[in-house]
């Protein structure tokens, strides 16, 4: 419950702003979701990376994934 207040008295700060500093917010707030997104992807990456170093892993087909999704 604590968060929701926070969010919404976030919200009524951000409809106080200026509709330009709103806009600029709203652009800062993507590009932190971005970043945030490529980093945690970056880090999927290097352990899958690892998995397959260490032999966990092996190289599939197309074909092969497929058929492992639709079994």
């Amino acid at each position: 419950m604590n968060n929701a207040v926070n969010f919404n008295s976030l919200l009524e700060n951000v409809e106080k702003m200026p509709l330009e500093d709103q806009e600029i917010f709203i652009e800062i707030i993507r590009k932190r979701i971005v970043t945030h997104r490529r980093r945690a992807l970056a880090k999927d990456i290097a352990s899958a990376e690892k998995e397959y170093l260490s032999g966990k892993l092996k190289p599939e087909t197309p074909e092969e994934i497929m058929h492992a999704i639709l079994s």
